[in-house]
């Protein structure tokens, strides 16, 4: 099997699992609270992440440079921060797929960036909700727990060791 296959399969799965549970949320919400798919904000968040994942499939991986696929967790970083604005849909949770992604196979400074993206979103929310309490909590919550969650996972997988070939850098 060659290197660039791997890679696409692995660049395949993480994006299929953000767009499984992406759709199972969405899902969910219209069941047990259609209203809020009528906010712009949410169903545009998962369209964005179904039509991320379409992208995914379509582009010849084997061609990109390696920290190409970077973009995609970071694109998905962005697209569920959209709906997760206000904390009422709690999709902010779905941002433990990409900081997972990037902490499997990229370097420390990749995995400080996506933090950094979702707290440009929690902030953000935070100043646009007149710094409410619950808001704050919520932003050092979730940046805390993201952080710790990646680099976690970055420390003990064995990928992201320097004697292993990551995918991504095939």
């Amino acid at each position: 099997m060659s290197p660039a296959s791997v890679r696409t399969r692995s660049i395949w799965r993480w994006q299929l699992i953000l767009a499984a549970a992406t759709v199972s949320v969405t899902a969910t919400m219209a069941v047990l609270d259609p209203a809020r798919l009528t906010e712009p904000a949410f169903p545009g968040g998962s369209i964005a992440v179904v039509l991320l994942t379409a992208v995914t499939l379509l582009v010849p991986w084997q061609r990109v440079p390696p920290g190409g696929a970077l973009l995609l967790p970071l694109a998905g970083i962005v697209a569920i921060g959209v709906p997760s604005f206000g904390g009422q849909t709690r999709a902010s949770l779905l941002w433990v797929f990409p900081i997972a992604w990037i902490a499997t196979y990229y370097p420390m400074p990749a995995l400080g960036a996506a933090p950094g993206l979702i707290g440009v979103f929690l902030t953000v929310d935070a100043f646009v909700g007149d710094m409410q309490p619950a808001l704050v909590q919520r932003a050092v919550i979730v940046l805390l727990c993201l952080g710790f969650m990646g680099v976690t996972i970055s420390v003990r997988h064995p990928r992201c060791s320097s004697s292993w070939r990551t995918p991504e850098s095939a």
